[in-house]
């Protein structure tokens, strides 16, 4: 558990354009009485930082000394102390308060964090635990953007100055080295000692393998310094180790000023992602005006791949893209592989998301324009296995149910492949006979009667109709709506049929000529009859 990052000789270099302005900060008279001083958290160069509890609240803090009674030392101090404090952000420790102690050292106390470095979570861990760390780290961008957004930098960034809590929680600490914009010196470059031991007195600050090129050189810096160690960090998480670690000490301190002789990240593993080299890649780049700009357009990259987005710093080939919208839709197109539609719609899709390439679009097209032609020709094989099925089936019914085979080619297109064998099987269908069905009707039917020469049917129901069908063709003839259901029907002889039902006033006779109704028998509204071949019945 630490509250900062150790620096040590062989890493951390520090600068000496500080102004020496006086520090002034209140004094408590009596702080023993408001703190109970804990075990040592951590230390570096400058100061160090100590648990504590804060008697009058009863709560756990960190408070950070100042070791160093140096002018330059305490201005930083004091620098760090109000820019922190300025910057608001769930992943930047919040300062509760500064002053000094009865001896006159300044301190200032911060909330106390539980958590390891993430330097110590990325010794030893397999790429997929690195991997994890990506949200945690993405959090810390998020910090750095916030803080870029008030024009301060952190010039610091490395793993050893993030902190990773136990529930998730992640914060970038260690701000002695921030300075706003437009307070820093922009004077002549110094050059940067070849001498690793010799960083810690030189002229240069930051730490070898994090800081840009530009930073290493004593240059004048601005947030592209601080998005160039945030790429050096993602390096660190994606590759287990820190940019430049196959060097020697004199190595390391040469090839900062240069941002050259680093192994490429893709060449450290065949498992990480392009996405995520790319992005490297571009935050690491020498010039400063080819990086991502500030950390907010870092963030945005990273939690683009986080979230299976399209990365900005990758350059996608046409298949890359269709690949990665198969994989995001898998369930969707493997259900629809053989449908035209969905064929197209991806390649559709595809093709709108695709980076304004011409090349690129035109290959994509042509893809486009094979796939739909591979489509049609597996969607017409299908059909023609569909329509061969269906005149096989038919034809296997047609000696037993001719009924139920004829309803089976009903199905079949005109334009089959197989034209000739469905009508051969239709003739052998017919040949058995087909039941009809009547469309007539619009409701239940009541009662059905034959002429006496069996070559037309009578048939009445519930939707008032009187229809007679010719037996041989099938053909109806609505002869009268008399708007009641009705019962009964009988042919009193060739032309006329006598009716019987609800409300229609007894009988009607139906004169199928003249297609005419009148009544017959008495006109009250009564019971209904029904008629056998011979006789009426009441």
């Amino acid at each position: 558990m630490k509250q900062r990052g150790d620096t040590t000789a062989g890493n951390t270099i520090s600068d000496d354009e500080d102004s020496t302005e006086e520090v002034k900060l209140e004094t408590f008279d009596r702080p023993d009485e408001r703190f109970q001083l804990g075990e040592e958290l951590g230390r570096g160069g400058m100061g160090r930082v100590i648990a504590a509890t804060d008697v009058s609240l009863a709560r756990s803090v960190a408070i950070k000394q100042v070791l160093s009674s140096r002018p330059d030392d305490l201005a930083r101090f004091e620098r760090e102390v109000r820019i922190t404090a300025q910057l608001e952000h769930p992943s930047i420790v919040p300062i509760h308060e500064a002053a000094r102690d009865a001896n006159g050292t300044p301190f200032y106390v911060m909330r106390r964090i539980e958590g390891d470095p993430l330097s110590k979570r990325l010794t030893g861990a397999d790429l997929p635990t690195r991997l994890a760390l990506l949200p945690n780290l993405l959090s810390v961008i998020d910090a750095a953007a916030f803080a870029h957004a008030r024009k301060i930098i952190h010039r610091d960034i490395k793993p050893s100055n993030i902190l990773l809590g136990a529930y998730g929680e992640t914060h970038l600490i260690d701000w002695g080295l921030a300075r706003r914009l437009d307070d820093l010196d922009h004077s002549v470059p110094r050059p940067i000692s070849s001498d690793a031991q010799l960083t810690r007195a030189g002229h240069i600050y930051g730490t070898v393998g994090y800081m840009a090129p530009e930073q290493a050189r004593g240059e004048p810096v601005d947030m592209r310094a601080d998005v160039y160690a945030l790429g050096a960090t993602l390096f660190h998480v994606l590759a287990g180790v820190a940019p430049f670690s196959d060097l020697s000490d004199a190595e390391r301190l040469a090839a900062a000023g240069t941002g050259e002789d680093r192994v490429p990240l893709h060449k450290l593993g065949d498992e990480i992602a392009p996405e995520l080299v790319a992005i490297v890649e571009k935050a690491m780049t020498r010039e400063p005006a080819a990086r991502y700009q500030h950390a907010g357009d870092l963030a945005a990259d990273l939690r683009a791949f986080l979230g299976g987005k399209l990365v900005a710093a990758h350059r996608y080939t046409a298949a890359q893209r269709l690949a990665r919208f198969v994989r995001k839709h898998r369930f969707a197109v493997a259900l629809s592989v053989a449908s035209f539609v969905v064929v197209v719609t991806v390649i559709v899709f595809a093709v709108v998301n695709m980076v304004h390439d011409q090349r690129e679009t035109k290959q994509a097209y042509k893809e486009a324009v094979q796939a739909r032609a591979d489509a049609e020709a597996e969607q017409k094989k299908a059909e023609s296995r569909s329509d061969l099925l269906l005149i096989q089936r038919a034809s296997s019914l047609a000696m037993t149910d001719p009924t139920r085979a004829a309803a089976l080619l009903l199905h079949v297109p005109l334009g089959t492949p197989h034209a000739r064998l469905a009508r051969d099987t239709i003739a052998r269908v017919a040949a058995q006979g087909v039941v009809r069905g009547n469309k007539t009707h619009t409701q239940q039917i009541n009662a059905l009667a034959f002429s006496a020469d069996q070559t037309r049917l009578a048939s009445i129901g519930n939707d008032g109709l009187v229809v007679v069908y010719d037996v041989a063709t099938g053909k109806s003839d609505v002869i009268v709506d008399l708007k009641a259901s009705l019962y009964a029907v009988a042919w009193i002889d060739d032309h006329t049929l006598l009716i019987s039902g609800d409300r229609i006033g007894g009988f009607r006779v139906v004169d199928i000529a003249t297609r005419l109704a009148r009544p017959f028998g008495h006109n009250q509204i009564g019971p209904w009859w029904r008629f056998d071949t011979d006789r009426i019945r009441y």
